[in-house]
């Protein structure tokens, strides 16, 4: 867990984080949702189903706030993004906040 905190500087905000979704994945969803003829909000079922099936130690963000990305991205949303990530940095930091020396404060 130590790279956690190591890293957690890099998280948020969204304009700066590396833990956002590659433009690529982003593409190959879209592709998905239209080869498919799925509507967003079958879609997002479809991943929260499928995100529900994992099972992670650590996650920045809960399973229907990823569905949520992945919508945001698709639209293009970088204002809603923003909100999202500030709502999980708050969470994050109130969970980790002693954890994260040398991190910034916000």
């Amino acid at each position: 867990m130590d790279s956690l905190f190591i890293l957690a500087e890099h998280y948020f905000p969204y304009s700066d984080s590396v833990v956002k979704m590659a433009p690529g994945i982003t593409d190959l969803v879209a592709g998905y949702q239209e080869n498919r003829g799925l509507t967003d909000g079958e879609l997002s079922e479809k991943l929260l189903e499928q995100l529900g099936r994992i099972e992670l130690p650590f996650s920045l963000f809960t399973p229907a706030e990823c569905v949520e990305i992945v919508m945001l991205e698709l639209g293009q949303d970088e204002a809603g993004l923003a909100q999202l990530y500030e709502k999980a940095e708050k969470r994050f930091r109130k969970r980790y906040g002693q954890s994260l020396k040398g991190s910034r404060s916000r």
